[in-house]
């Protein structure tokens, strides 16, 4: 058999037995090799025992809302200390202006005057101010104004001894009705009658009467009696000694100048008589008034313009003197227009009351009775 041979790239042939030769030497090599690094490989320990625990999940709070931007605020602003000014020297004080004598001071009792007030001396302002006018003592709630007590001061009343008031009085539910109302007035040495009778269709609807003293103070009645259609009469008697009244089921006290609701108009008229500068507008002049089965306070205001009234062939100026008061949300009201040109006589009277019924009397005729 002849020797096989393995052809070299671009070189000889080389015989099978050289190649197993080659062959063998490089696998010796490569054990050896192996050998060397299966020696040099370090063997790691064994791995402790995990031990496993059972555990639970917290579940994680959700993240807080991010807050709106905000503006970012400035910085404050560096604080500067200034120095303290010294204090300055005053001047010296002027010397005291000499002022004029003032008037004595007002009492509660003080009576109004209708005389334009003086200017009283002032200290200098830098700035000049408008004075407010104050009102008159009569106007102010908290200082009462006794006109019984000024009426006695100058001189009492002056009423006529004898008059005869008629008037034609129109109600408001019945405008179509004309009644005709008649006030008469009778003055003794030192005493008083006066009657009033409201007349409608030839009946009577209406009668109050009123009896007493004339004094300094004015009018001081004793009884007063009032009767209306379909009713009796209801009486008030007064003791003013005692400072009560008598009514038909009980007793009332009272202070003051007692009036009736008849005698009360011939009571301004003796105030408007001996004291009209003080009848002003603002003024207000108040008294107790005894009606049938009570006692209310009367509390009249001048009002501030004058009006002309006409009767007959006659013009005058006459003064507004208005009650007015407030019940149960209500208001009633009783207005007085005075002539100042015919002894301040009532010349229209006008009563609206709570219902809002209005009896408006306004005078025709006027005539005096001499006694």
């Amino acid at each position: 058999m002849s020797a096989v041979s393995l052809p070299l790239a671009g070189g000889p042939e080389l015989p099978w037995g050289r190649a197993a030769f080659v062959l063998a030497l490089v696998l010796a090599a490569h054990v050896v090799a192996l050998s060397v690094m299966q020696r040099t490989v370090v063997t790691a320990p064994p791995s402790p025992e995990i031990t496993v625990l059972d555990a639970a999940l917290i579940t994680p709070l959700p993240p807080p809302p991010s807050p709106a931007p905000a503006m970012q605020a400035r910085p404050p602003a560096p604080r500067v200390v200034r120095p303290r000014p010294k204090p300055a020297v005053p001047p010296p004080p002027p010397p005291a202006p000499v002022e004029a004598p003032l008037p004595p001071p007002v009492t509660e009792t003080a009576v109004e005057s209708a005389a334009p007030p003086v200017a009283m001396p002032s200290e200098p302002r830098a700035v000049a101010e408008t004075p407010v006018p104050e009102a008159p003592p009569e106007t102010k709630p908290d200082t009462p104004f006794d006109w019984s007590a000024a009426l006695a001061e100058a001189g009492g009343p002056a009423l006529p001894s004898g008059a005869r008031y008629v008037y034609r009085t129109r109600m408001s539910r019945l405008s179509i009705v004309s009644a005709t109302t008649t006030t008469t007035w009778a003055r003794s040495e030192n005493g008083y009658e006066a009657r009033l009778e409201a007349e409608a269709v030839g009946r009577t609807i209406l009668r109050l009467e009123s009896r007493g003293h004339v004094g300094a103070r004015g009018l001081e009645p004793q009884r007063y009696g009032q009767k209306s259609v379909n009713r009796p009469e209801r009486v008030a008697a007064i003791d003013r000694g005692a400072q009560k009244v008598q009514f038909a089921t009980r007793e009332l006290p009272f202070t003051g100048a007692l009036q009736d609701r008849l005698s009360f108009q011939f009571q301004l008229m003796a105030i408007a008589q001996r004291m009209p500068e003080r009848i002003v507008p603002g003024a207000r002049i108040a008294f107790p008034v005894a009606g049938p089965d009570d006692v209310e306070e009367y509390l009249f205001a001048v009002e501030p313009a004058r009006e002309p009234y006409t009767f007959g062939d006659r013009t005058v100026d006459t003064v507004r003197l208005q009650r007015q008061r407030e019940r149960g949300g209500r208001i009633a009201r009783i207005e007085v227009w005075m002539a100042p040109e015919l002894q301040w006589a009532p010349v229209r009277l006008r009563f609206t009351e709570a219902d809002g019924t209005v009896w408006d009397n306004q005078l025709q005729t006027l005539d005096p009775l001499e006694r």
